[in-house]
């Protein structure tokens, strides 16, 4: 990292914020997990205070969504919690979660008050070649197949 010294001043200036961002971009690995599996049986609160959820609303998922927003139990959602979505009954999961991609992309980039996603983790559905397309183009660089779905990784982001 860049540093320079003020005048006058035994401290040192930060003098190249991209370099900066980056160090603590490679530091803070940002995962989101979408789940588009309507009858999702994991543990939604617990894998929600690690991680950011964005789950589709059922009334198989709904019950642990509502749990988990109305359990206060001094919980502070930084580096977790669960966002619904909706998509109609007869939405093929592909295609939800092509769709929900613009949406997670806009409040965890570069630009979001946590680090960008780094890692999106995706259950319910299996990588096909349309979502590799539709994740490509949001930078995804490698995909790694799951029991339950798919894990998209791209590199580091630097801010603008």
């Amino acid at each position: 990292m860049k540093k320079g010294r003020r005048e006058g001043s035994a401290l040192p200036v930060l003098t190249d914020f991209r370099e900066a961002s980056a160090s603590m971009v490679a530091n803070t690995i940002q995962k989101v997990v979408i789940v588009v599996d309507r009858k999702f049986a994991g543990n939604l609160g617990a894998l929600a205070e690690s991680e950011f959820l964005w789950v589709i609303d059922s009334p198989f998922n709904s019950a642990a969504i509502r749990e988990f927003w109305s359990d206060d139990s001094g919980r502070v959602d930084i580096a977790g919690g669960v966002t619904s979505f909706a998509a109609a009954d007869d939405e093929p999961a592909d295609v939800t979660c092509a769709r929900l991609l613009e949406d997670v992309d806009e409040h965890h980039n570069e630009w979001g008050p946590e680090a960008p996603w780094l890692e999106i983790e995706v259950h319910g559905i299996q990588l096909t070649p349309a979502l590799r397309v539709a994740f490509e183009e949001f930078g995804g660089t490698t995909f790694e197949r799951t029991p339950g779905g798919f894990i998209c990784r791209r590199g580091i982001v630097h801010p603008r």
